[in-house]
């Protein structure tokens, strides 16, 4: 057996270990849905009734989903009456497959003269890269837009690579972009490497494609949400992209350093070639990265806002692949030796935080599902208001008026100009106050706002705390309003067995 032989079955090994253990854990989160994927879905919900993309039926219009494309995606079992978590879970673990698809289709049309066989290896290598990342899985299941968005991104680097003309690329970066408006970073940049490796003839019939399927659209899209909600950005850019320093740095250098265990040996061996497309597909990364350096990575479970770039950089490693399998035994031996360490690596990180994915699974069902359940079956003599910090699944689930006191959701908070959050909140008399408290006996916050909201709440009279248990160190206190013609209704129905 020749020493090519070995490493192609090492690749191969490698590859259907990844698999297994990422189907392994995937069985094993199949029940997690993150709660901020209720925020879209209940986004999707109104616009499918007809009341717009808003969080409220009422007043103020608020843009607190992050992705125009997965909320109209998720519109569809709204519409139809269907399991909308389900449905979201099974459009994830699609676009899951699509993404490992076009990243073994873009590796395998990186250069026709390359021997057949060290091409399928190289897209091997790729894909278990992709399978092999620390908590891959809960992102084909978590119910957001995470697996569309690398899915697209695979796309766009795949048409990329592989020099397709056409509209094609044009549009996989419209739908990109609308999917997560930070991608638009990528996509330019793309588009631009594009136009500069064209020859000139055709470069201005790429630009009129450009300008008719990505910009133009874009412009308009643009213009239609600024005259629909009143802001330039939707609002989780001020919660998250306005902060000063550089809060996502850790994030970022962590995301960096967990990708280059397997990509990092390759891509050396690539950025020695002279493949031209693959090098300026790794330059195009760059960007987003840094701009993430300015976003609090809030909700940034398993690197959830960076993830969508790993099919791009295992692209840039198939092609680093290809390129050192043609140089000898050496370069072979040592991507075979990142790509062991990358899925040893990935199965540990993975295994070590599997049982806090379980646990927030459990946690959520059992505060935020039971509270819902309580509230629903309250039978209101006026029309309720909600407030709550968590609003996703509570606020999905009763359909109530919210006030969503973190500012995801609620202008008035979070655009300028800012209203005062504590005064804002307490002046609409919420007929009941979700908080988060580190302890159940005593008020002690979780996020710093919070305490102005309880000392608030208190002072103006109101009643409770009924607590639900998230996490030893997360209960959700419920108070409510002593003013309300509802108030003996709801202290029964959140009553201990209530």
């Amino acid at each position: 057996m020749t020493r090519a032989r070995v490493a192609s079955i090492a690749v191969f090994t490698s590859l259907a270990v990844a698999a297994a253990s990422y189907l392994d854990v995937l069985r094993k989160l199949l029940g997690c849905t993150v709660d901020d994927a209720y925020i879209t879905f209940r986004y999707a919900h109104n616009f499918a009734r007809g009341w717009g993309l808003t969080f409220n039926q009422a007043p103020p219009r608020a843009e607190g989903y992050s992705s125009l494309l997965w909320t109209l995606l998720t519109a569809v079992p709204e519409a139809l009456r269907l399991d909308t978590v389900g449905f979201a879970k099974g459009l994830g673990l699609v676009f899951t497959g699509g993404m490992l698809a076009a990243v073994a289709w873009a590796v395998q049309r990186l250069g026709a003269e390359r021997v057949p066989s060290d091409r399928r290896v190289a897209a091997a290598f790729a894909c278990a890269l992709v399978l092999a990342f620390p908590c891959a899985p809960a992102h084909a299941i978590s119910g957001m837009e995470t697996a569309l968005a690398a899915f697209l991104v695979a796309l766009v680097a795949a048409l990329f690579v592989a020099s397709v003309d056409g509209v094609a690329l044009p549009v996989a970066g419209l739908a990109l972009g609308l999917t997560r408006p930070e991608a638009n970073l990528f996509v330019f940049c793309v588009l631009a490497a594009h136009l500069c490796t064209l020859p000139r003839e055709r470069r201005a019939r790429f630009v009129r494609l450009v300008f008719f399927g990505y910009v133009l659209p874009a412009a308009l899209y643009f213009l239609a949400r600024m005259s629909y909600y009143g802001h330039p950005f939707p609002l989780p850019y001020y919660v998250k992209a306005t902060s000063t320093g550089l809060p996502g740095l850790r994030e970022v250098v962590s995301f960096t350093g967990a990708a280059a265990v397997g990509a990092a040996v390759p891509t050396a061996f690539l950025l020695a070639s002279r493949r031209r497309r693959p090098i300026l597909l790794f330059a195009a990364l760059v960007p987003l990265p840094l701009y993430f350096l300015k976003v609090d990575p809030i909700m940034g479970y398993g690197h959830r806002y960076l993830f969508p770039l790993l099919p791009a950089i295992a692209i840039v490693a198939g092609a680093g692949v290809a390129a050192a399998f043609s140089r000898g035994v050496l370069a072979r031996a040592a991507c075979v030796a990142a790509l062991f360490a990358a899925v040893g690596v990935g199965f540990v990180r993975t295994r070590a935080v599997l049982p806090d994915y379980i646990a927030y699974e459990h946690g959520l069902e059992e505060a935020h599902g039971r509270l819902a359940r309580a509230i629903r079956g309250i039978a209101w003599k006026e029309s309720p208001t909600l407030a709550i910090g968590d609003a996703g699944l509570v606020p999905y689930e009763t359909d109530l008026p919210t006030i969503d006191t973190f500012g995801l959701n609620e202008p008035a908070i979070v655009a300028p100009p800012r209203q005062d959050r504590v005064a804002y909140v307490l002046g609409r008399r919420p007929t009941l106050l979700v908080l988060i408290s580190r302890e159940p006996g005593r008020f002690l916050a979780v996020l710093p706002h919070e305490e102005g909201l309880w000392r608030a709440a208190v002072a103006a009279g109101y009643e409770g705390p009924a607590t639900y248990r998230f996490a030893e160190d997360y209960w959700l206190w419920v108070l409510w309003n002593p003013a309300s013609p509802d108030r003996d209704r709801v202290k029964v129905a959140l009553a201990p067995g209530g």
